[in-house]
């Protein structure tokens, strides 16, 4: 019997995709026009390319901590363009980068910018980033101290300015303090780190730093610019409110100075109307600024001069009426301000700026010389997003060419919102903004479904058991994403490599069905394809202003190839030879305009296989003569192709593969009797090796592919694709003292249902192109990589990553491919062998899969006009169904001076049915206006004689007279039309007293629901009267419910305010069983029947796992098993088979637990047992007290308990985060990094005096290790515990 699950392990799947700001700033060096994108508790870095693309590079999220603000400053030195720049291929981007790493290696060459971070944890980071040979992000940081008191209003960090020459930094808390910091010059950081030996520790950008104490609450603060003839001097502005006045305070300093004369120079009250100001933009020029209201603009000049007396503009923001009509009823504010970038050698004389607001109003302010006068300004349009303080202006210095030409004139603005997605948009001289990119943004989410696919279509009603074995398909994820009527939608979250793909039709081919290609590179790109009938040539063009298509040049007389038959094989020679093999026939081209070398086979000899090796050049052929079937190896010469070898087989082959290994040329053949066997070559004869018998239902190899792990030839793997959807990994050996080689099994692995087809990815090739350290795996629809990342210790280190073709369609995905291909190795210098070509059906899919990236989340979206409330997924019809709220404009905008706006609205609730294959979206009103869907559910009852389906909706519904609101629960019908779309029936409607606010199946045909106080059972009579109620129990409630349900005879309950609540049906009454021991401000539950497990999440970030008993206990309390802290509160739990089919090789359950938060985070959760938990905890105590690991930590967690301790709840959380640091900071070799961190002295290092030496502590891990995972048995602890790791803290996405 297993040991019960008690503790949780909790790890971060992916990241809110919310910006709080966006700041581009060259912290990698002055040649990477970066953009940084700060998030809550992440920065992540894109890298703006001379195409006019934002790429991603890299993500660091180690601070353990809420990011406040976020400035960057130095001097940013632009390098010269290039004299000649082409235009730019559209599918190349150089990534560099992956994971984020700190000070694994300091960079030689502090870049020209400094990013500075303010933390709730009172802490202040200044960092730069640089990337290693691995291809890691790697980042060198400063962290010292912020002041401040524990309210959040008095902590400092909210507010952040930098002196425009960079050589001040102002931090400021809400109200109370502000905190400047004086700082060195870049250049001077390269100069000190150099001197003291590069060591990471030394970096202090501050030279001296002084606190300020003020009076008031800050509502701006900004530096101005100096008086061109007085540069030394540096000015602070701060706007406040004090005793119901607004105030302007002037604060300078003398840059020759000392640092503690920064004074106070003059204090100010603004005018009655200033009161609040939205924006303070300092002028460029002249030490003056601007501030922006609501509807109206002041200046101040000259502040040096001591006239404050504003000029207003009042008729610059004109009442321009909001994006949504109706969205909220106050007028859109401004949000943010950008300054274009320029030229130093442009130096206009005024000021330029580019001015948003919330709902996408982008205006174009310019002053005309000192006079401070406004020019007209220009509306540039709306971006169709909402954006909140997410807006910046990037660089474009040395940007040239764009598919669509030249966009050297013109700005680029990036913009995102917390309810939308965002875009990078370009500005041209006299024109309307356009999108030149997306930025996704998925937040906030709403409701959460998956596919259910690998389930049975009732399994929401009947009991779930967790049943380990074999994932042959997984669950898709789906969300309701967005708000507001035109930014509202439904994404499926996929995750994995990205690959841009460019699509060409290849209808004109006249094909069935093409079966497989190849390619090969020339002036133009050569594709040969076939079908089971014939063959198929053509030639493709790279040139980026081309259309895409098939050429119409007849290439077969050109390259001598026969496409009246079916091609087995195809390849091409190291000399250039393009080779063609038939079921008759051999084809090699020579020189052009000479007849190719044909040899032809006897007409009762079949070619059934072929393998090519084009450095030898040799081919592999099996032949079938009658029931026989032989290998016969030819060698390829200028002016003959003889047969060298022929060997007969006992089995029908399925696949072969000829490849040279060493100084060996081996033959790989997969037969059609489970088996693969290896030939050797040895003089005129091709002699059996070694073979392998493959076990299970149709293990029959279609497919074999040669990769090394390393450039030993010992680490030389061969992968198996099977007929039945596994992938089977045999490493190749010598036997003792002999040149043959054996097989040795080392993995199987399951990547789908059908056939798998391996092909080794020539970009990872050897330095002597003889093999290749990855592949590309791809069985039906599931395209994905695997490699092998160099581990000296650890032997079974595959990873495996799932790749999706992607384009400019939000809702694009690839089905399933009949074929893929890439040029041969030796043809690495053409353009074509970094794509992967794929076929699906009548399209060949052109991909470039990005190198050198971790994977992300690559959603899915289609738009459906309005805010979506709820959503469920139809396993009976393979449809997701999505509630949502549209808006409709009854009144339009009137101007006013009012802050409230005059037009109307009225909102329906709304039923879309979208199909995830197709992306057909179908809209139906349900209900009236003012009703709001609350939930849904796809219910199957069976009363054990009539089963049904039936789609349930409960609603909230607003009534002006009376005022009360009450709510309906329908009852639809769904079918399927004589077009095949999907609709719904209303079958029945039930008026409820109050607002419907849960609902859940009961039994095999009752329904439960929440209809304001109360709680009611009631039972659909199906047989006589379809559609009638039947009422069974009910009971009075205390809270809202916010989440239900049930397994019998328990009615699980999460409310706002009283968390979970626990109901037991008795009869025809339902009585309180048990509740939680706390009052929580619940959100979401999710029940877990075989561990007798309820984990409830809460508004405090909080996840709580309770246990309760068939038996009340004496408090009528539920026993709490767990406590969890979260960087978000989860919104939506689920638990299902959602990880992809590999996983299973990792985990027992094939149920995965997952949740989401309301800002677009996911989280993976893991039951764990006391034994793993201690062992993790031990790991995790160490993580904590070390500094690579845990950067920006460590020095408040030094002096704790290494070995576990279970005194309290707050322990029994594991955090993964901290944990998956382990592998990601010691790659490639992680096992030496935790050795590193078990051989420190425990109290140097940690602070702790429970282990008087390292060897002491070894001790106690060794057996806190043998508690968890059995006797080691002679293996190595260290190894055995990495293992461990990287299986527990996969990602199930």
């Amino acid at each position: 019997m297993s040991p019960p699950m008690t503790k949780i392990l909790t790890r971060r799947l992916v990241h809110s995709s919310v910006a709080k700001l966006i700041i581009p700033a060259r912290i990698r060096h002055e040649t990477k026009n970066d953009v940084l994108f700060i998030g809550e508790n992440h920065v992540e870095i894109k890298e703006f390319f001379h195409d006019g693309n934002l790429e991603n590079v890299g993500i660091l999220a180690d601070f353990d901590a809420t990011i406040l603000s976020a400035r960057a400053y130095g001097d940013v030195k632009h390098p010269e363009p290039p004299l000649e720049l082409s235009a730019p291929d559209p599918f190349m981007k150089l990534e560099d980068t992956g994971s984020g790493d700190v000070n694994h290696q300091v960079s030689q060459e502090v870049p020209p910018q400094i990013l500075v971070l303010a933390l709730d944890s009172s802490s202040l980071v200044f960092l730069f980033a640089h990337p290693d040979p691995a291809h890691a992000l790697g980042f060198v940081y400063h962290e010292r101290p912020l002041i401040g008191g524990e309210s959040y209003a008095r902590k400092v960090g909210k507010y952040m300015a930098v002196d425009p020459q960079s050589r001040v930094l102002a931090v400021a808390a809400v109200e109370g303090y502000f905190s400047i910091y004086q700082l060195k010059p870049v250049t001077h950081l390269k100069e000190e780190l150099e001197s003291q030996g590069n060591i990471p520790n030394q970096f202090d950008p501050v030279c001296h730093e002084k606190h300020i104490q003020v009076d008031g609450i800050i509502l701006q603060m900004e530096f101005l610019y100096p008086p061109p003839k007085a540069t030394n001097l540096v000015i602070l502005i701060l706007i406040l409110r004090c005793k119901e006045k607004t105030l302007m305070q002037r604060y300078e300093w003398t840059r020759t100075s000392d640092l503690h004369s920064f004074r106070l120079e003059d204090t100010h009250p603004l005018d009655a109307a200033e009161e609040l100001p939205l924006l303070l933009i300092p002028f460029q020029y002249t030490p003056g600024f601007m501030l922006i209201f609501e509807n109206f603009i002041t200046l101040r000049g000259n502040v040096l001069s001591g006239r404050y007396s504003p000029h207003r503009e009042g008729q610059i923001l004109q009442n321009e009426p909001p994006e949504e009509l109706g969205s909220c009823q106050q007028r859109p504010r401004w949000i943010q301000w950008a300054r274009p970038v320029r030229r130093k050698e442009w130096k206009p004389e005024g000021e330029f700026v580019y001015l948003c607001r919330e709902d996408g109003l982008i205006v174009w302010l310019e002053l005309e010389g000192i006079e401070n006068i406004f020019s007209l300004p220009h509306n540039i349009g709306r971006l169709g997003i909402n954006v909140d303080t997410a807006f910046a202006s990037i660089d474009n210095h040395g940007l040239h060419y764009n598919l669509k030409g030249s966009l050297s004139n013109d700005d680029f603005l990036v913009a995102m919102g917390d309810m939308s997605e965002g875009g990078l948009f370009r500005i041209s001289p006299r024109a309307a903004a356009i999108r030149q990119q997306r930025i996704l943004n998925w937040a906030p989410i709403t409701d959460l479904a998956v596919s259910n696919r690998s389930s049975p279509i009732d399994e929401s009603q009947s009991p779930a058991t967790s049943t380990p074995g074999i994932i042959k398909s997984r669950d898709q994820v789906f969300a309701g994403v967005g708000k507001g009527f035109r930014q509202g939608g439904v994404c499926e979250f996929r995750y994995g490599i990205p690959a841009t793909s460019r699509a060409i039709s290849l209808e004109d081919l006249g094909s069935a069905g093409i079966t497989a290609l190849w390619v090969f590179p020339d002036v133009k790109t050569t594709i040969l394809v076939t079908d089971p009938e014939r063959s198929y040539v053509f030639e493709l063009s790279f040139d980026t202003d081309d259309s895409g298509g098939v050429s119409g040049v007849d290439l077969a007389a050109k390259y001598g190839l026969d496409v009246g038959a079916r091609t087995v094989a195809a390849g091409r020679t190291e000399n250039g030879h393009i080779v063609q093999i038939t079921e008759m026939s051999i084809r090699i081209s020579t020189a052009e305009g000479r007849a190719p070398l044909i040899r032809e086979w006897e007409e009762n000899m079949v070619i059934t296989a072929a393998s090519i090796e084009g450095l030898i050049p040799c081919i592999l052929i099996a032949v079938r003569f009658g029931d026989q079937h032989f290998l016969q190896l030819l060698v390829v010469d200028r002016l003959s192709l003889k047969i060298e070898v022929q060997t007969p087989l006992s089995s029908e082959p399925s696949c072969i593969l000829l490849q040279a290994v060493g100084d060996q040329l081996c033959a790989f053949v997969g037969s059609l009797d489970g088996f693969i066997r290896v030939f050797q070559t040895n003089g005129t004869q091709l002699s059996l090796s070694s073979e392998h018998r493959f076990d299970g239902e149709f293990a029959i190899c279609d497919s074999i592919g040669l990769i090394s792990k390393t450039a030993d030839e010992a680490n030389n793997l061969v992968l198996c694709g099977l007929r039945n959807g596994s992938l089977q990994i045999l490493q190749l050996e010598h036997i003792n003292g002999s040149a043959k080689y054996v097989f040795n099994h080392m993995e199987t692995l399951n990547i789908g249902d059908t056939s798998v087809t391996v092909r080794p990815d020539v970009t990872s090739i050897t330095a002597d192109k003889s093999r290749c350290s990855r592949a590309t795996l791809v069985c039906k629809e599931t395209l994905c990589r695997l490699e092998y990342r160099p581990n000296q210790r650890h032997a079974n280190s595959a990873w495996i990553n799932s790749i999706w073709l992607i384009n400019d369609e939000p809702g694009f995905q690839h089905g399933a491919l009949n074929a893929v291909a890439q040029v041969d190795a030796w043809q690495l210098g053409d353009p074509a062998s970094r794509y992967l070509f794929c076929v699906e059906r009548h399209t060949l899919h052109i991909t470039l899969p990005e190198s050198f990236t971790n994977p992300r989340v690559l959603p899915r979206r289609w738009n459906i006009g309005g805010t979506p409330n709820r959503l469920i997924y139809s396993k009976k019809f393979e449809q997701l169904l999505v509630g949502y709220t549209e808006a409709v404009v009854t009144e339009n905008f009137r101007d006013n001076d009012s802050d409230v706006l005059t037009g109307k609205r009225r909102l329906y609730p709304m039923l879309g049915v979208v199909d995830p294959h197709e992306g057909v979206i179908n809209s139906n009103a349900i209900g009236h206006s003012g009703e709001r869907i609350l939930g849904m559910l796809d219910w199957f009852p069976d009363d054990g004689q009539t089963s049904r389906n039936f789609l349930v909706i409960n609603t909230l519904r607003q009534n002006q007279r009376p005022k009360k609101d009450d709510g309906r629960i329908f009852l639809y019908r769904m079918m399927r039309d004589n077009e095949g779309k999907v609709k719904c029936e209303q079958e029945h409607i039930m008026d409820c007293p109050g607002p419907v606010l849960a609902l859940a199946p009961y039994g095999g045909s009752s329904i439960v629901y929440c209809t304001g106080d109360l709680l009611k059972l009631h039972k659909l009579v199906m047989t006589n009267s379809p559609g009638k109620w039947e009422k069974s129990a009910e009971c009075i409630l205390r809270s809202r419910v916010c989440s239900m349900s049930t397994q019998e005879p328990y009615i699980y309950l999460v409310s706002q305010d009283r968390s979970l609540q626990i109901l037991r049906v008795e009869g025809d009454k339902i009585a309180p069983f048990a509740t939680d021991q706390e009052a929580r401000n619940g959100l979401h539950h999710l029940l877990i029947r075989e561990h007798s497990l309820i984990v409830v999440s809460d508004t405090l970030q909080g996840v709580t796992g309770m246990r309760h008993s068939a038996s009340s206990r004496l408090d009528n309390s539920t026993a709490i098993i767990f406590k969890a802290r979260l960087p978000a509160s989860i919104a939506r739990f689920h638990r299902g088979p959602i990880q992809p089919p590999w996983y299973a090789r990792l985990s027992e359950n094939p149920k995965a637990i997952i949740g989401c938060g309301l800002d677009g985070s996911f989280f993976q959760f893991e039951m764990i047992d006391d034994a793993q938990w201690e062992l993790l905890r031990f790991i995790q105590n160490m993580a904590e007290g070390n500094q690579i690991l845990s950067p920006f930590t460590f020095a408040r967690r030094r002096r704790r308990r290494i070995d576990p301790s279970r005194l309290t709840n707050s322990t029994t959380q594991i955090n993964g985060d901290v944990l998956l640091r382990l592998l990601d900071r010691g790659r490639p070799d992680p096992e030496t990094l935790l050795q590193a961190m078990i051989d420190e002295d425990p109290v140097s290092s940690y602070g702790s005096a429970e282990f008087g030496t390292p060897a002491e502590q070894m001790e106690r891990f060794i057996e806190v290790l043998e508690d968890a995972l059995g006797p080691l048995d002679g293996k190595d602890p260290i190894e055995a515990t990495v293992d461990f790791l990287r299986r527990i803290l996969q990602s199930v996405l």
